[in-house]
């Protein structure tokens, strides 16, 4: 179930470490096909990916599974 608990032991600077991450992943796909027509637009796949993981993440860390 989901309990507030959770929230406060959550490891926001892991998580904020995370989304670093991800952007800076995504800014490097961007500035790498921003040249190139066929796969100018790969970015917005790893941007929306990287949402959904996110997304995900969030998910799963609201359960207290113990």
């Amino acid at each position: 179930m989901l309990d507030r608990r959770i929230w406060r032991q959550f490891d926001w600077l892991l998580f904020g470490t995370v989304l670093a991450l991800l952007l800076i992943g995504v800014v490097t796909i961007y500035s790498a096909t921003q040249r190139d027509p066929v796969i100018r637009n790969l970015w917005l796949d790893q941007a929306f990916t990287a949402l959904a993981a996110v997304f995900v993440l969030l998910l799963i860390a609201a359960f207290d599974y113990a």
